[in-house]
């Protein structure tokens, strides 16, 4: 238990440094009743990859388990300049959950669509979803959920506050599902 501790804190670390280290980035901190989520998106320009956007998350939960996202992603609007934002990525996700005690590794698929609402102050609503079917997921999972959705409000030009719905679940190979996350969060973003 105290070397997942440890290791959170490492990573947390880790994610609040990287925007110093790279330019345009958004660094979002997500608390819940029970959780909390960090996430790092940067351009993935430094990695050779222009055009995409590569993402780094830790999240933890009140009941010990925890998990390591790292991630590659492009987004962009439709023809005719609407103010709707596609996104098409993927993500390895390392689990570990405590109660019952599991590992799981898996590699899943996701897209998302976000709708910016026009306004004087610049406000967006949207969502995402990732699945790794039970042959990407890996260890003691069968497969693997995350969907998010999010109303975000712009209130300083590097700075948005967000209200959001995050369902985050493992479906354990023993054990059946398991929800790390299942409830409204709010958070900050902010860009670099």
């Amino acid at each position: 238990m105290k070397n997942k501790q440890q290791f959170v804190l490492i990573m947390t670390l880790v994610l609040a440094l990287m925007p110093v280290a790279l330019s345009a980035a958004d660094f979002e901190i997500g608390l819940g009743n029970e959780t909390a989520n960090l996430e790092y998106t940067g351009d993935a320009e430094v990695i050779g990859l222009e055009g995409a956007d590569i993402e780094a998350a830790v999240f933890f939960n009140k009941n010990d388990d925890f998990s390591i996202v790292l991630g590659l992603q492009t987004d962009g609007t439709p023809a005719g300049n609407q103010p709707l934002v596609f996104t098409l990525g993927t993500r390895l996700y390392l689990v570990e959950t405590d109660g019952p005690d599991a590992s799981v590794q898996a590699l899943a698929l996701g897209a998302g669509l976000d709708y910016l609402i026009p306004a004087n102050t610049p406000m967006m609503v949207g969502g995402k979803i990732y699945y790794a079917p039970s042959v990407t997921a890996m260890g003691d999972a069968d497969s693997l959920l995350d969907f998010r959705a999010q109303f975000a409000v712009d209130l300083l030009p590097n700075a948005a506050v967000f209200l959001g719905y995050r369902k985050f679940e493992v479906d354990l190979a023993n054990t059946g599902k398991k929800d790390l996350d299942e409830d409204f969060h709010i958070g900050l973003r902010f860009h670099f």
